[in-house]
């Protein structure tokens, strides 16, 4: 999600005084709120008259994607509050923080434009997002100080390839990959912002809203080309292994995180089981059955992808009670079901 600023990037924390309550205009509305406390209780006044201004449990930016998509229905399934950010709602405009989102509990990041291809091909466009990132957290910072930010982070491409996996959240770091860097980079931002955070360094995702565009998704991009008649192409060793995580799974981390006082600030979430292409063929070929025959196209692998991703996932458990828990053969088949409709 690209943010639209037309002044100049405000100073994190350096907008408001200790105790001087941070004005976010709405309209002609003015709202305020006190720099202490979780950036709530919020009163908007518009001539002379006060109301409250709704408290959300969950702000979502990028609530139309993949994962945002996720987060947002299962949040709303176990009852919770969610204000929903995007294109076509902005997180923040002209440097100011929408009042729902500085009323917010919990700040869920989704957001992002670039694919590994892209990163690799367009380093200006990773130093666009990485400073529009900045200049939320800025306003995030200003409005609501107390807020804590959850990063969907990238947990196939942060990790040293050359550590013996599983890599856990101890693991050396050594993004391979313009991507991996990118999202490394998002996440010392975040860090540096100063703000109560936890970043998510996801698996591999898949499941129902997975389109396979700009150049992620295997699955996505397998199932598309069989129900259009096509051969699918498998770029590079059929023994490469990832690790695969069901997109509710990952909601459902976000969910736990939200829910657990003094949640980690950085957490693994996969399945813990490296998957090989060939078993993901394996177990593509007993979903779709004989009604949809399919050839494989062996190809060169790219350059910029993450030979393989495991991660050990034992911390999540440990302290926010969290594990996948859809199988990978049931988790293929809804995403079939889906795609297939």
């Amino acid at each position: 999600m690209r943010t639209s600023w037309s002044t100049p990037r405000p100073s994190a924390r350096s907008a408001t005084n200790a105790g001087v309550p941070s004005p976010v205009r709405a309209g002609n509305v003015e709202v305020r709120t006190s720099t202490r406390g979780l950036g709530i209780g919020w009163e908007s006044r518009r001539k002379g008259a006060v109301a409250k201004i709704k408290v959300y449990d969950i702000s979502v930016v990028g609530s139309a994607g993949f994962l945002g998509s996720a987060v947002v229905r299962i949040a709303r399934s176990e009852g919770r509050s969610v204000a929903e950010f995007g294109r076509s709602r902005p997180l923040a405009s002209d440097g100011v923080l929408d009042p729902d989102a500085a009323s917010s509990r919990h700040l869920v990041w989704a957001a992002g434009s670039l694919s590994p291809l892209l990163a690799h091909e367009r380093p200006d466009l990773v130093e666009d997002e990485l400073d529009d990132f900045s200049r939320v957290l800025d306003a995030v910072s200003s409005a609501s100080p107390d807020q804590h930010v959850v990063l969907l982070g990238s947990g196939g491409t942060a990790y040293d390839i050359k550590d013996p996996a599983p890599h856990s959240e101890t693991s050396p770091v050594g993004p391979s990959s313009a991507y991996g860097r990118y999202k490394v980079a998002q996440e010392d931002v975040l860090r540096a912002s100063g703000l109560n955070h936890t970043v998510l360094r996801v698996a591999n995702a898949y499941g129902p809203g997975q389109k396979g565009a700009r150049g992620q998704g295997v699955l996505a991009f397998w199932m598309r080309a069989i129900l259009q008649g096509e051969s699918i192409k498998l770029l590079g060793s059929g023994d490469v292994a990832r690790d695969y995580v069901y997109v509710d799974d990952v909601a459902r981390a976000v969910m736990a995180v939200a829910g657990t006082d003094g949640a980690p600030a950085l957490l693994n979430v996969g399945s813990g089981v490296p998957t090989s292409l060939d078993e993901l063929l394996s177990v593509l070929r007993s979903v779709v059955g004989d009604t949809h025959p399919f050839d494989v196209e062996h190809l060169p692998a790219r350059g910029v992808d993450v030979p393989s991703t495991w991660l050990n996932v034992s911390e999540a458990a440990r302290t926010i009670g969290w594990e996948a828990r859809t199988p990978l053969q049931d988790g293929v088949r809804l995403m079939w079901n889906w795609l297939a409709e």
